[in-house]
């Protein structure tokens, strides 16, 4: 699925808020590229994806899709017989899903709960993976 953003450089004091709404964002009749974003081009400010209305959805839903990729690298590397140990897994779980949630941490963190739910699953379930912890266990004891 291909994207289409807008980078968007806001100067000194200037709010971004207030950037947004003097500048249009044109929308776009190609669904492909804009799904994500309801049906708008989205901006990105420091590597955090918002949409029109400054929704932080349409980036959350691009770190579930990220993480999805590296959870199937995981999964490979993972394996019962011939895979990496604990330790190698843990440092990957770090690299790879852990940088990529905690950067901007700060601005989606206090969104709904809703929101955060599919980054939540993702992150429990490479944690089950690096340790070899069945599928059912509850969250708690990893």
């Amino acid at each position: 699925m291909a994207f289409k953003f807008r980078v968007v450089h806001v100067k000194g004091n200037d709010n971004i808020s207030d950037y947004l709404s003097r500048h249009s964002i044109p929308s776009t009749s190609d669904d492909r590229l804009c799904s994500i974003a309801e049906q708008h081009v989205s901006n990105v400010i420091y590597g955090i994806i918002f949409d029109s209305k400054l929704n932080i959805k349409a980036h959350i839903l691009y770190l579930r899709n990220k993480c999805l990729k590296s959870l199937n690298l995981l999964k490979i590397i993972a394996h019962k017989y011939w895979g990496a140990n604990q330790k190698t897994l843990l440092t990957l779980y770090r690299t790879l899903f852990r940088s990529k949630l905690d950067y901007g941490s700060f601005i989606y963190g206090s969104t709904r709960k809703s929101y955060l739910y599919p980054l939540n699953t993702i992150a429990n379930q490479a944690l089950r993976i690096c340790t070899g912890a069945f599928r059912t266990s509850p969250i708690t004891s990893l």
